[in-house]
């Protein structure tokens, strides 16, 4: 469907002996459908049928057991022997030819290099979400695909850069986050053919009608193990408490990934010391995660020794709000003075005052220090709990 059949096409008919009895030309059917030849009368006996193409025109592969299939030799031209019986009309003795190809095509595979050794065996799978760069000799990209699974297999880790120039050609592979390619075997016909450092193949000479479909790469996934983010944590008796809350888990390849809880024994009812375990499996290379932290549950009540130290660290902070502001006003009064133009000893008595208050200040604030110096090794006791157990 879709082919047309082609005129001018010469045909020759031998015996069993390659003698040369009749020759043809395809022409025109009686439903005037081009292409058709036909020997007529012949005795019973074996013949061979000769296609001989005209222009630049080849005869396409053999297919002699297709019914429609062409049934000459491309390389020579000949079929097959054809035994013809009495009365009897052979009618699918047919050919087709094709027009020489002016361009090829580049490909083709992309693998999960399991064993690390830069050849592909039948056991390694093939991996989707490369980028492919077909570049010139000079780095310049010609164009970029990526691997996907083939359209008639359904396999995964497929590209085909197509219908090319002759000339010379560099392919770049690209792998994805997570993974790296393998070690290069060019030489080989299964082998990775980049170099895994710069990811370039060597020059590719490509010729007008042959394809190469052999420039594959393998790739290698990251190995490391994925990391988990949960720190030992301290609530007071009748907090709620989430594990998974603030917890987060990171691939080898930097993308985060789930995490589970394998084993969560707090009770926040009840002060004490519990384990609470997180377990990740990397999608890169499939190895798990551990790690296991501790949640302290503290009896957070205030005692009248523990409400005294508070109500004296609250004293200490409106003190030194109230310093603040007054500074901030002994500021204000010699800006307001500079602005009214006060003789010399009008803004000298304004000075002395501002430094009066400046010195009271300063010795106030020493008395604030010894304050929380005497007691900065004292917390309310929820504080001092969880304080001791974090550092």
């Amino acid at each position: 469907e879709g082919e047309e059949g082609i005129n001018g096409i010469t045909v020759e008919l031998y015996d069993s002996q390659m003698n040369l009895l009749s020759t043809t030309v395809t022409s025109n059917n009686t439903f005037s459908e081009p292409g058709f030849y036909k020997f007529n009368n012949l005795e019973v006996g074996d013949y061979f049928v000769k296609f001989i193409p005209t222009g630049d025109y080849s005869l396409t592969i053999q297919q002699v057991g297709a019914v429609n299939g062409s049934k000459p030799d491309p390389a020579t031209g000949l079929t097959s022997i054809i035994n013809l019986g009495p009365n009897q009309d052979i009618t699918e003795i047919d050919a087709g030819v094709v027009l020489p190809r002016t361009t090829a095509n580049i490909g083709d595979f992309v693998w999960i290099d399991t064993n690390g050794d830069g050849i592909y065996t039948p056991d390694e799978i093939g991996i989707n979400g490369v980028t492919v760069n077909l570049t010139d000799t000079i780095g310049t990209i010609l164009a970029t695909t990526i691997t996907a699974n083939n359209a008639t297999t359904g396999l995964a880790g497929y590209y085909l850069f197509e219908n090319l120039n002759s000339g010379d050609y560099v392919i770049e592979f690209v792998p994805q986050a997570g993974y790296s390619l393998t070690v290069q075997q060019a030489g080989l016909p299964n082998g990775s053919k980049p170099n895994p450092e710069t990811g370039l193949t060597n020059i590719i000479n490509l010729i007008a009608g042959v394809d190469n479909l052999t420039i594959d790469a393998g790739v290698i996934p990251c190995s490391s193990p994925s990391l988990i983010y949960a720190e030992n944590q301290c609530i007071c008796v009748g907090d709620p408490f989430d594990p998974l809350e603030g917890v987060t888990a990171i691939d080898c390849d930097g993308s985060e990934i789930p995490v589970i809880v394998v084993q969560n024994d707090v009770d926040n009812t009840t002060p004490g010391i519990y384990v609470v375990t997180y377990e990740a499996t990397s999608i890169i290379n499939g190895k798990i995660t551990a790690k296991t932290i501790h949640v302290k549950v503290c009896d957070c009540t205030i005692g009248p020794r523990e409400q005294a130290i508070t109500d004296i660290f609250t004293s200490v902070a409106l003190e030194q709000t109230a310093l603040g502001h007054i500074l901030n006003a002994e500021g204000e009064k010699i800006q307001k003075a500079v602005a009214l133009g006060l003789s010399t000893a009008e803004m000298i008595a304004i000075n002395d005052s501002v430094t009066n208050m400046t010195e009271v200040i300063t010795n106030l604030e020493l008395v604030l220090q010894g304050k929380l110096e005497l007691f900065e090794t004292c917390y309310p006791c929820g504080n001092k709990c969880c304080n001791d157990f974090l550092k």
